[in-house]
């Protein structure tokens, strides 16, 4: 039957043509007359192979392809694959420990399946294992044995001499399938293990199921490290967009070929390939300026595929709890993120701009990053990428940004017109200079006829788009057909035309929250089309994109830079803003630039910048801020100063030696860096257009640039239907943007400057310095009493609430006035370096116990005449 050239059927089922041929699936007495064996070899189907080897109580098999008798034990070749662009079927790995028999064996038949080491059969009666038959061996006590002959095989398992550890895979595919597909997967590994050194934020999943955001604490230490010790802006740069939109790709695109870039993947596959945020230092994104490029895992996919490859058995399968806990941590944590430490915010996505989810995308993202955040460094700049569009589209930055601003920001109204009569409305569609073709979405008004229908309605105007005539979308009709539906539509018929300048309130909401908005179309640059005869090439037309993106991400961070002058971070300041925002944005807190900047913007005076330090966080306790609040909070921090300065020269020098020259001298200069320094934290009370009755709040030192923009310090309520009401009670309402610049509160004219407080300062500096210890105490009382002041005024805003306790309960809330209680300082300081520690620990317990602080039974009465507590 084994005539060459002729098809060979299996000797078995005389049905399946046969694939294989074994040495050992065949009686010894039939050896001789079995005229269909060559050599003493049966000739079988796959399927009947498989059936024999787990029937018959062989050890070993030795089977070959039939095709080619001379690679009988040769190694597959791999298949060939493009490095970035994974097609790996699903499959499940796994690993078995398999102790020998008494008799030496395993208990298992090994043959090969097209060079590929299939178990075939299983008589293991005891100890079962996880073992099937048809499973293709990968691993043999931790060593790759795809290059490895059979004969090789069998001295790797005989040499063993009481387990051997298997590395298998299963799956529906043949065996050669699975083991290029094992192959890839271990490249893919390999690629993963080099992304995650790229890890700066991850989402940790907890013992409940959700996710926790954390930083990547060892990467971020050895970036650090690398970072430039300088005070130079390095840009950020941060891509964000769904899953397949092609964030990765595009990374790569602009990155070098000679620098670490993204990992990308099949986009058949629905799920991220990034995981987490990786960062990735380049020279080629923004030219001739290194810059930070942040990769953020992408939305509405399933588990990264860079967080399976590592860790699960079970390749493309997630549970869809785990996919649904990881999607609300991605949209949560990742847009509030990217907007506070971005410079440029690179949104991607791969559906037409004029779409109105794109719109939605865009706005819910600003919405999101800006919740819990009353102050920002700067806006950043955002530009909007439309990936893998049509060869036909308008590849011009400026159009394709006014066609985005036309479709989902400029207003629309209604004209009806009811006369009869000629419209008089002349139109026209802007061409593309490219590729010269009329590709406007809408038709635009370029003239209007004075004795027209359309003239005499007088709310039309020029240049405006007509995007509907009597509910029907004018979208790609072609000015004749518009004009043909102009003059044969019924009267009175409504035409919808959209405003060219005139914004709509959400829209607007949209564009205060960013410095500029640009728009721009790439497209895939695997594919040709031909347009009216003439062939477009699209790695013609993405190598010109590319260019296009590099002169945009360069102009948008030079921009950013200039706006940033006066409170530029270099990286290593980055790095700690990094870590300080996950750890607030991760508990829930409330971001506040103006503590984290205060750690970074030194005065060179470490007490000036500790006193800083206290002003800051007294001055944040109270959300709305105002020039009452500012004031009463450095008179505070001067009383402060001065007993700080003058226990400082208490403790290195002796009174004796000590002068008043010497003395008022220092203090000078210390009162002028911290006023210079509280000077940044002026709020701003420019009134809000939006909403009557509130202030910006922003401290000075945030607006900075030609292109300021003030910021609500506290959350405003939205106004319209029940539904943005609703939303208003839950989350409290939202922080309102818009453009100006900074207005000082009402203040004296010298007020921060030395000479309008020196006197009074430095007299207080002497009298703590050189007074005798009845005046110390009685000074120190009224620094108390000034603290409790504050807290006076101010109770309501602070959510302070004082309770009385009795002496035995104030082991952990010490008494605010006495300090009764804590074990460190129960009895009653005397000396002038106890009660300056204690009135710092007080302002400590505005921290350790914010809505609950401690009165003892003997201060109580103090506390009532000041009317914090009842009488």
């Amino acid at each position: 039957m084994s005539a060459k050239g002729h098809a060979v059927v299996c000797s078995e089922c005389d049905d399946q043509p046969a694939t294989l041929a074994c040495a050992e699936c065949h009686e010894p007495d039939d050896s001789n007359n079995n005229n269909s064996s060559t050599n003493g070899e049966t000739k079988l189907c796959h399927g009947c192979s498989l059936l024999l080897h787990s029937l018959k109580k062989r050890r070993y098999h030795h089977v070959r392809p039939l095709a080619d008798t001379e690679t009988t034990s040769a190694a597959p070749e791999p298949a060939t694959w493009h490095p970035t662009a994974y097609d790996i079927p699903d499959f499940e790995e796994l690993e078995v420990v398999l102790p020998k028999l008494p008799d030496g064996t395993l208990g298992i038949d090994i043959g090969q399946v097209d060079g590929v080491f299939v178990v075939q059969r299983i008589s293991r009666e005891k100890d079962a294992s996880a073992l099937a038959v048809g499973d293709a061996i990968v691993r043999l006590q931790g060593r790759p044995v795809h290059n490895v002959v059979f004969a090789q095989l069998l001295h790797l398992l005989h040499r063993e001499p009481l387990t051997v550890k298997l590395l298998v895979v299963r799956g529906h595919d043949t065996p050669s399938a699975l083991l290029h597909a094992w192959l890839k997967l271990n490249v893919a590994r390999d690629q993963a293990a080099q992304e995650r050194s790229k890890e700066i934020i991850a989402l940790q999943q907890t013992t409940s199921g959700h996710y926790q955001l954390q930083p990547n604490d060892a990467n971020l230490d050895l970036m650090f490290e690398d970072a430039a010790v300088s005070d130079a802006k390095v840009p950020v740069i941060s891509f964000l967009g769904n899953t397949t939109a092609g964030k990765s790709f595009l990374i790569r695109a602009l990155m070098g070929d000679h620098e670490i870039r993204p990992f990308c993947f099949d986009e058949d596959k629905m799920c991220s390939t990034t995981a987490n945020a990786n960062m990735y230092s380049s020279t080629c994104v923004v030219p001739n300026e290194r810059a930070n490029v942040i990769d953020f895992e992408g939305e509405n996919g399933l588990t990264p595929f860079m967080n399976m490859v590592l860790r699960t058995k079970h390749l493309f399968h997630s549970s869809k709890a785990e996919t649904k806990q990881r999607h609300m941590a991605v949209q949560k944590y990742f847009p509030k993120i990217a907007y506070l430490l971005s410079d440029v915010i690179v949104l991607v996505g791969d559906t037409s701009l004029v779409n109105k989810d794109y719109f939605t995308r865009c706005r819910d993202f600003a919405i999101k990053a800006n919740v819990g955040i009353s102050e920002t460094m700067c806006r950043p700049s955002m530009l909007i990428v439309h990936n893998k569009c049509s060869l036909t589209a308008n590849f011009s930055v400026e159009a394709t940004t006014a066609e985005f601003m036309q479709a989902h920001i400029y207003d629309e109204y209604d004209v009806v017109l009811a006369e009869t009569g000629p419209v008089g409305l002349d139109l026209h569609l802007a061409s593309n200079s490219n590729n010269n073709l009329d590709v406007a979405s809408f038709p635009a008004v370029e003239a209007l006829a004075a004795d027209g229908v359309a003239a005499k309605s007088g709310n039309i105007h020029l240049h405006d788009l007509l995007v509907a005539i009597g509910g029907v979308s004018t979208e790609l009709l072609g000015l004749n057909k518009v004009q043909e539906l102009l003059e044969t539509a019924s009267r009175p018929v409504a035409i919808t035309f959209r405003s060219a300048d005139l914004l709509n309130s959400e829209a607007k909401g949209f564009l205060e929250y960013f410095a500029d908005v640009k728009c721009v179309r790439v497209p895939r640059g695997d594919i040709r089309q031909n347009i009216r005869g003439k062939w477009y090439n699209g790695d013609e037309i993405l190598d010109q994109q590319l260019v296009a993106i590099h002169q945009i991400l360069s102009d948008m961070s030079a921009k950013q830079k200039a706006m940033r002058t006066d409170i530029s971070v270099g990286e290593r300041g980055w790095f700690f803003l990094l870590r300080s925002i996950v750890t607030q944005v991760a508990n829930e807190q409330p971001v506040s630039f103006a503590t984290l900047l205060n750690d970074l913007l030194s005065t060179g005076d470490r007490d000036v910048d500790r006193m800083t330090a206290t002003f800051v966080r007294v001055y944040e306790r109270f959300p709305r801020r105002d020039a009452d609040w500012y004031r009463l909070c450095i008179e505070f921090t001067l009383e402060l100063f001065q007993r700080m300065i003058a226990f400082n020269m208490r403790r290195k020098a002796h009174a004796s030696i000590l002068t008043k020259e010497t003395v008022s001298a220092q203090a000078k200069k210390s009162l002028s860096l911290l006023l210079k320094s509280v000077q940044r934290f002026l709020p701003c009370v420019a009134s809000c257009p939006m909403a009557e009755g509130h202030r910006c709040g922003q401290h000075r030192m945030f607006h900075v640039g030609a292109k300021s923009c003030h910021r609500t310090a506290v959350k405003v309520p939205r106004s319209g239907g029940r539904w943005d009401r609703w939303l208003s009670e839950l989350d409290g309402g939202r922080h309102l943007v818009w453009e100006g610049a900074f207005e000082a509160p009402t203040l004296p004219a010298s007020y921060f400057d030395a000479v309008y407080w020196e006197d009074t300062f430095v007299h207080g500096v002497l009298a703590h310095l050189f007074a005798g210890d009845v005046q110390h105490t009685t000074s120190m009382d009224q620094t108390d009493e000034l603290l409790l002041r504050l807290l006076t005024s101010y109770r309501g805003a602070l959510m302070l609430d004082f309770k009385v306790f009795s002496e035995n309960a104030l082991g952990h809330i010490p008494c605010t006035r006495c300090f009764k209680g804590c074990d460190a300082k129960a009895t009653v300081a005397t000396t002038m370096k106890e009660r300056l520690l204690q009135l710092h620990s007080r302002i400590e317990l505005l921290y350790l116990a914010p809505y609950q602080l401690g009165v003892c039974a003997q201060c109580k009465p103090f506390f009532t005449d000041l009317g914090l507590l009842p009488a």
